[in-house]
């Protein structure tokens, strides 16, 4: 994480729409200081809806992991065959 500026919460009081304005413009995360000492970091939407997704494919990853670890898994043949069956029961899947 790049954070080229640091504000104290004073700014972000008094020039709320200002700093919007350049999370916007310059897409870098602002460092907010309270007393001082780092209190919290101000970040464009973008970076942060980023962030999320993939925290959410690492947790994702680290299922499937934890899954392998635990012998819980099939070859890819075996989980077509499953689905096939739990989508389509006792044959009636059309050929074509």
């Amino acid at each position: 994480m790049f954070l080229s500026k640091t504000r104290p919460i004073s700014y972000l009081k008094s020039n709320t729409a200002e700093l919007a304005e350049e999370l916007k413009n310059d897409q870098n995360d602002i460092l907010i200081t309270q007393n001082g000492a780092a209190a919290f970091v101000c970040v464009p939407i973008e970076r942060y809806e980023n962030n999320r997704q993939a925290l959410a494919l690492l947790r994702l990853l680290n299922m499937g992991k934890q899954e392998v670890e635990q012998g819980r898994y099939s070859d890819a043949d075996e989980a077509m065959r499953e689905l096939e069956q739990e989508l389509f029961p006792e044959g009636q899947r059309t050929k074509g």
